[in-house]
């Protein structure tokens, strides 16, 4: 048995979501994002109400358990004159096993079968294939990042009988994996820029699949920041790196990382270092020359590349001399930037792993792609044009070095 879907209605400040556990591919790690009071902890209330007994952990004294109230639990924006109804449904899908034993027990009875769901038909035996879903709330909260980490891969372990869903917004907690069962949650009734005049009155919270989510609103980061976190690059130790190759951000880094180690698995030797854009080298160039470390500096073809290397020629003069090079320096015809060293097809195939629904070159969505892909180890079917391109590129960066 697996959880299909759960549509949850009217409970508190949810007004109406679905969360579909339906992903390609399939994911038993869902994982909620939002910042504090988005509404997380409001998701997870409403799953365990499903199931909800008054007698079970009454004893503990959880926050958030026991229902003292229902009228509580009417939206606020409602309860001055509220005629509709709270509900939460569920799907499941039974395997062959699951279907052998209802007609053994239930009867044909649906009230029975809905009973044995909710209290008796559980998988916590040993010999027993049903699932189970937990629910856990900010799981790292007061947790080092090492412990933090340690969690996160405890859940890749449990038995294949059970699923896991859990709010957080620790980037410690998020799993690149697991991005095709990941929600992201928002309070559509709070501002965070300005949380002063909120009214309680317009909360409505909100649930979007995360691939959706930066689909239709690439700029509002501040909601998947976490996730972001995840897939940012942070520099290593480069003092311990005796010669580099210095690449204008964090993208063509994460370009040229992917096809080096995942693409051609070739020419490992070259160590690449983002820059902060290709006019923000001055600090480290100057570090690299201090040191009388080995580097090149590789910049776009664009009009920002030229400029930038004739001010840092005209900077630092002939201590940068042959250094300093732009991808038309490599071949004549790569006068642009690096996304065009990669046919178009390969582009809408690289952005369709964490995109499907795309079909034309979109530069935040295929930045985010590359990084997805190098972090999971990816490999889309690509033409030889592109990784040729690529293995060119890399080999005048390995001979430049030497």
């Amino acid at each position: 048995m697996r959880h299909k879907f759960f549509e949850i209605k009217n409970f508190k400040g949810i007004e109406q979501v679905k969360i579909d556990f339906d992903s390609k591919p399939q994911s038993d790690v869902y994982t909620l994002v939002g910042l504090n009071e988005s509404g997380k902890t409001t998701i997870l209330e409403a799953l365990n109400f499903f199931s909800y007994k008054a007698e079970t952990l009454n004893p503990l004294n959880l926050p958030g358990y026991t229902v003292k109230d229902v009228h509580e639990l009417i939206p606020i924006s409602k309860r001055s004159n509220f005629n509709d109804d709270i509900s939460i449904k569920v799907g499941f899908e039974l395997d062959d096993e699951d279907n052998k034993k209802l007609k053994e027990f239930l009867l044909g009875s649906l009230k029975f079968f809905t009973f044995l769901l909710l209290t008796q038909y559980r998988g916590f035996r040993k010999d027993d294939t049903r699932n189970t879903l937990f629910l856990f709330d900010e799981p790292a909260s007061n947790l080092h990042p090492s412990a933090q980490s340690q969690l996160l891969e405890s859940f890749g372990k449990f038995p294949t009988n059970t699923s896991i869903m859990y709010t957080t917004h620790s980037h410690h907690m998020i799993n690149p994996d697991w991005l095709e069962g990941t929600f992201v949650v928002k309070n559509e009734g709070l501002d965070y820029e300005d949380e002063d005049n909120y009214n309680a009155k317009n909360t409505n919270v909100t649930l979007q699949k995360y691939r959706s989510f930066v689909a239709n609103h690439p700029n509002q980061t501040i909601y998947f920041q976490p996730i972001l976190d995840v897939l940012d690059y942070s520099p290593g130790k480069l003092e311990n790196v005796p010669n580099v190759v210095m690449v204008e951000g964090k993208n063509d880094f994460y370009t040229l990382k992917y096809f080096q180690e995942i693409v051609l698995k070739r020419f490992l030797s070259v160590k690449l270092m983002p820059g902060a854009g290709s006019g923000n080298l001055d600090c480290v160039i100057r570090l690299y020359l201090a040191w009388g470390r080995s580097f090149i500096i590789l910049l776009d073809s664009d009009s920002a590349g030229v400029k930038e290397k004739k001010r840092y020629e005209d900077l630092f003069g002939i201590l940068v001399q042959n250094r300093i090079f732009l991808l038309k320096d490599v071949d004549s015809s790569w006068n642009k930037e690096m996304e065009s060293l990669i046919e178009k097809t390969d582009i809408v195939a690289i952005q369709s792993v964490a995109y499907p629904s795309t079909s034309k070159f979109n530069k935040t969505h295929f930045n985010r792609a590359i990084q997805e892909l190098y972090l999971t180890n990816k490999k889309p079917k690509m033409s030889k044009v592109t990784v040729n391109n690529f293995q060119k590129l890399l080999k005048f960066c390995e001979q430049k070095l030497k």
